[in-house]
């Protein structure tokens, strides 16, 4: 393709693997408490991290039979929010491939969900945004992915234009239909599975492969 585009890069099994880092950490919890075959339940229960904290804490505790009050359930949030952090790992060979396509003049940012003490933490771990031009969590400016709004402030923060610009992630709604909403070409990682063996009728994205390194190779191929 003629020109460098600006490429919006979801952070969550886009960027680093955050569905493995979740899972070690649920199999840490489940033989904390002698019951390692529940580790399946927690993570069917986070539904990737879409299941809010509050009710998840809950339902785990439920689970394995523990205090389900306030103050512990607020604890349990605490749990689930941050431990699983120091598992969390770019994917092999990513770092290396985004730092090759930032010398090339493409520009990069990240556009993720989630509390910014989090997400932040995620970054420091990683160093994953080192080479990006702008990093726009959405508790930091109080809009969520899909909303179109989110998108035109990263395009206003990172100097970009619907036309020029991709939103490269991992999830069908808020990454391909919600970049679409805003005008942006999109770019799913599909981690084995085909849009079209998806089970729905939602717009494919513009692009689609099984890995976040594939999905920029092809963007940056046409």
């Amino acid at each position: 393709m003629t020109g460098r585009p600006l490429l919006l890069l979801d952070l969550d099994n886009t960027l680093v693997d955050r569905a493995g880092a979740f899972a070690q950490w649920a199999g840490l919890f489940a033989a904390e408490h002698g019951r390692e075959d529940d580790a399946a339940f927690i993570v069917a229960a986070d539904r990737n991290g879409h299941t809010p904290r509050p009710v998840l804490a809950a339902t785990v505790l439920g689970r394995f039979g523990l205090d389900t009050d306030p103050a512990t359930v607020e604890r349990m949030v605490d749990r689930l929010l941050y431990e699983h952090v120091d598992f969390v790992e770019v994917y092999d060979g990513l770092a290396e491939h985004l730092e090759v396509l930032a010398d090339d003049g493409v520009r990069l940012a990240i556009l993720s969900n989630g509390p910014v003490e989090q997400q932040g933490r995620k970054l420091r771990r990683t160093g994953i945004d080192r080479r990006m031009v702008d990093t726009v969590i959405s508790e930091g400016v109080g809009v969520k992915k899909p909303d179109e709004r989110i998108f035109r402030i990263a395009l206003e923060r990172a100097g970009g234009d619907p036309a020029g610009t991709w939103m490269v992630g991992d999830d069908p709604v808020n990454d391909v239909a919600g970049g679409r909403a805003a005008g942006l070409r999109t770019a799913w990682v599909g981690h084995g599975t085909v849009w079209s063996e998806r089970g729905d009728a939602a717009a494919p994205p513009t692009l689609e492969a099984a890995t976040t390194r594939e999905v920029l190779d092809l963007i940056l191929d046409r």
